[in-house]
């Protein structure tokens, strides 16, 4: 299969094509600047990953516009997993921190999603797999505010997304994702779950799973 996965120079991204690599499949990866995309390339391409690079910042429809125009490539699965985490209680989040969340964690999925509908309805099993957390299911929003609330609001907004489309497009198999509390740049060096970890679920949709409309986390089913 085809695989493309958005912000995976590093982190969860990274592992993600690392595993679906090492099993035979080709894979697209993005990254914002030509340094860490070709570092990452010649990464993968050590491990004996199929794999190529593509520029692409998930802020600016301007950027995926001019991504989807040079990417000739069939696909089968599209991954998006770039994410932001930035700071802000509810009643002091600046327009900024809120809005760039949106503008990557939301706006950006939605419109590379439906710039890339036309390839993926080619594919014999297409499937999309949006990376969100466990923070921006309606189950936690009960939980007292945190200093992230502008992260939970955004993927909040994805699962809908992610939900919605599953519906237009039953015959697909499009899913969220939760990968936990994982030791990435974002997660943070106490984070309790290891990359190989927080990548598995990916790998899992991508390659096993046969559902549609669904959230997961460990490869199970969690509340939206």
């Amino acid at each position: 299969m085809n695989i493309l996965i958005t912000g995976s120079n590093r982190g969860i991204g990274f592992e993600a094509a690392r595993q679906l690599g090492v099993k035979g499949h080709t894979i697209f990866i993005t990254a914002r600047s030509d340094k860490d995309l070709s570092g990452a390339v010649a990464s993968l391409m050590a491990k004996g990953v199929n794999c190529s690079g593509y520029l692409l910042d998930l802020s600016s429809t301007e950027s995926i516009d001019t991504f989807v125009e040079d990417f000739a490539e069939e696909l089968d699965v599209l991954v998006n997993n770039a994410g932001v985490y930035l700071s802000g209680y509810p009643s002091q989040l600046s327009k900024a921190n809120l809005l760039a969340s949106f503008y990557v964690n939301t706006i950006g999925p939605w419109y590379l999603s439906n710039k890339l509908i036309p390839k993926l309805s080619k594919s014999q099993s297409p499937k999309i797999i949006n990376v969100s957390s466990g923070a921006g299911a309606m189950k936690s929003q009960h939980y007292a505010p945190d200093h992230y609330s502008a992260y939970r609001i955004s993927k909040l907004a994805l699962n809908e997304f992610t939900r919605l489309l599953s519906q237009e497009y039953p015959k697909w198999k499009i899913n969220a994702m939760c990968p936990g509390w994982v030791r990435t740049r974002m997660g943070g060096s106490n984070a309790n779950r290891s990359v190989a970890e927080g990548a598995d679920t990916i790998t899992w949709l991508a390659l096993e799973n046969e559902e549609t409309g669904n959230f997961y986390r460990d490869r199970k089913i969690i509340p939206w």
